[in-house]
């Protein structure tokens, strides 16, 4: 009983690890190898070129002279425009002047200080650059209110005094009239506190070096002020010969005579139609590449079946038929 069931154990062992193995099957490659004609390069179209184009002409009919008329900015944003640009250059004009008098009244002060004696000329220094510091910041808050009274009233100023409008004047005027006073009185505060902050500079530096600088303080007050005005009215000046010019081109209506224009005609050419591309043939596959090929292929084809290969035909099944067939229904 025993002898029984161990044979049976045995049985079922060796079928378990029994593997299929592949079948083998012949094929005859030197013979498909002589009948492969075919190629794996596909064959290119060549597109047929386009035709020649005949002779055109065309006709450019004739214009006539015409005069058109560009009408300018309206009167409120043009006027705009122009309040704004003058303005920029009398504050851009005016600083550069001011900086070229200003080195021109230094110059001449350091003239005069050399034929003082050295304690005035110690007391002048000290106040002259303590002074300059505050005259340029003075300088560019008059220019900036200068400009703007100037874009208001224009140059020269036509009311100094701010004198009040009549009652009939128009509402917008008025508020006008007002905006110039208004910069009026800013420049004079200007004026004022910069005449107060110089005096007391002076002042200073006399009871420092306890010296009297009321002269000096005079010239040198007056040299800076002669600058500043020498540099704000040429600024104003040019930007007026400026404004006058370019007024009339922005708020005013220009004509532009455009020119007539003759009849024409022009003629293109024919042009032939371009030489045709030659034929392109298809590249013949070396045998040693033919070969190639067909191997890559019957791996495939056995790989797909899965056969195995024999070298020969004995003991094996000659499926070369099989194979050409594959090939065929495949077109490779």
């Amino acid at each position: 009983m025993r002898r029984s069931k161990f044979a049976i154990l045995v049985l079922l062992i060796g079928f378990g690890c029994r593997h299929n193995a592949p079948e083998r099957v012949y094929v005859d490659f030197e013979a498909v190898l002589a009948s492969y004609t075919s190629s794996p390069l596909p064959s290119h179209v060549v597109p047929k070129p386009p035709p020649g184009l005949p002779a055109q002409t065309y006709s450019i009919p004739a214009v006539a002279p015409s005069t058109i008329v560009v009408e300018g900015a309206p009167s409120t944003s043009a006027q705009a425009l122009l309040d704004k640009n003058r303005k920029k250059a009398i504050e851009e004009l005016g600083d550069l002047l001011s900086q070229r008098y200003l080195r021109e009244a230094e110059r001449s002060d350091r003239e005069r200080l050399k034929a003082l004696e050295p304690v005035k000329r110690a007391a002048i220094e000290k106040a002259r650059q303590e002074a300059l510091a505050e005259f340029q910041a003075y300088a560019d808050k008059r220019g900036q209110a200068l400009a703007q009274l100037t874009s208001l009233v224009g140059f020269p100023d036509p009311n100094p005094r701010s004198l009040p409008p009549s009652p009939t004047t128009p509402p917008f005027l008025q508020k006008r009239l007002a905006d110039a006073a208004s910069y009026r009185k800013q420049i004079a505060e200007l004026d004022a506190n910069y005449a107060s902050r110089v005096d007391q500079l002076m002042a200073d530096a006399a009871k420092e070096y306890n010296v009297n600088l009321t002269l000096e303080q005079a010239q040198f007050d007056e040299d800076r002020q002669d600058a500043i005005a020498r540099a704000s009215a040429e600024a104003i000046t040019e930007a007026a010969k400026a404004y006058k010019s370019i007024a009339p081109l922005v708020m005013g209506a220009t004509k532009v005579n455009l020119p007539g224009q003759a009849a024409q005609s022009v003629t293109l050419p024919a042009v032939a139609a371009p030489i045709a591309a030659p034929p392109v043939r298809e590249k013949t596959l070396t045998p040693q590449q033919r070969r190639s090929i067909l191997q890559s292929q019957l791996k495939m084809w056995l790989a797909l079946n899965g056969y195995e290969q024999a070298k020969s035909a004995d003991g094996a099944k000659d499926m070369t038929s099989e194979f050409v067939k594959w090939r065929q229904e495949r077109k490779i």
